[in-house]
Parts: structure tokens; sequence; C-alpha cells
């Protein structure tokens, strides 16, 4: 049993009040169904190859699964271009 308002997108608008920010600033990177709340309030959304597919349907961007450094990657080199 959970908490009607307990899920991941309920958490990112939590997030950006808490940080004064726009959901439209925060990047969400999913791979699986349980993240599409997730996903659905970010501004910018990134899907790993091994995604489910109506995940990577509103994907932004795909990238290499975790098993292959895609997020370890992604984050590096996000950070390295700010």
């Amino acid at each position: 049993m959970t908490a009607a308002l307990a899920n991941k997108n309920a958490a990112v608008l939590k997030v950006a009040k808490m940080l004064g920010i726009s959901t439209t600033e925060i990047i969400g990177i999913g791979d699986g169904y349980n993240d599409f709340p997730l996903l659905e309030a970010c501004g910018y959304k990134v899907a790993t190859e091994n995604a489910n597919e109506n995940l990577k349907a509103i994907a932004d961007l795909i990238i290499p699964s975790y098993q292959n450094n895609g997020v370890q990657n992604f984050i590096k080199n996000f950070l390295k271009n700010r």
C-alpha cells in the first residue's frame, strides 16, 4: 500500500518547489515503466536504450544503458559542457 502522491512525479514537483526552480530545469533519466511519471514531470527527458518503448517514445534523448556507462557518461558530458 502506498500514498496516492507517493510517486516520482510528485517528488520532482516537491524538489522543484524546495529549490525554487521550474520543473523545466530538471533532467530526468529512466529505464523502467515506473520512471514514466518522473520523465513526464521533467523538462528534459532521458531514457536508456534498454528502456521500455513507451518511455523511449517521450524521451528527448536516448543514451546507452547503465551497463554501458550511459548514465555516467551523460552526466560527465553534461557537467563538462556547463
